[in-house]
């Protein structure tokens, strides 16, 4: 049996041995893992788009909130530097 899931191979050096002759020779688990890594870097890429649309949505509702105490402090350190 062959375990394309090892520690020690990681997906560059996997792909490389199954275009090189691993996957004619072993299609089962060379296309399990395939699938398997497609599916884990499509669930990575909407995880990360939902986190920044969270973030984004976030900035978004404390914009003014964020303008109002940097106008504060900008005034604040003029007013120390030229009382």
């Amino acid at each position: 049996m062959i375990d394309l899931n090892e520690e020690d191979l990681d997906d560059a050096l996997v792909s490389l041995l199954i275009e090189h002759g691993l996957g004619s020779r072993f299609p089962a688990p060379c296309n399990s893992w395939k699938l398997h890594t497609t599916q884990s870097k499509e669930t990575t890429q909407k995880c990360i788009f939902e986190g920044r649309q969270l973030v984004d949505e976030q900035l978004n509702n404390d914009q003014l909130l964020l303008e109002d105490t940097l106008l504060r402090e900008v005034v604040k350190r003029i007013l120390d530097a030229c009382p």
